[in-house]
């Protein structure tokens, strides 16, 4: 069951833009291309940023990165998949096989 607080803090979530692409000839600053999930509980840093038009998820817990994660179509989609699974109260998954490797999947 989830707690009142945690219910709280998962509607508190909400993304900020934390880099951005760039285009023209003056170099300016276009749409984002990663987020910072903000509201969730402390501890937890988790970014979303993109790949190709496809949204991933990284997420850190006592400084352990689980690497980039997941598919989705945007950022709100990745951000609502987060809600779901923080609401569950299960902890958030590193996966011990890409916790050193932190990098942007790399495009084929």
């Amino acid at each position: 069951m989830t707690s009142k607080r945690a219910r709280v803090e998962l509607s508190k979530a909400t993304l900020r833009p934390t880099m951005f692409s760039y285009s023209g000839p003056d170099f300016v600053q276009d749409k984002p291309i990663m987020y910072r999930v903000e509201g969730v509980s402390a501890g937890y840093d988790i970014r979303i940023g993109t790949v190709k038009q496809r949204w991933h998820v990284l997420k850190r817990h006592g400084g352990a990165p689980s690497g980039w994660e997941g598919d989705f179509s945007s950022p709100e989609e990745a951000l609502e998949a987060i809600r779901r699974e923080l609401s569950q109260e299960r902890p958030i998954p590193l996966s011990p096989s890409r916790a050193t490797n932190a990098s942007v999947p790399r495009a084929h």
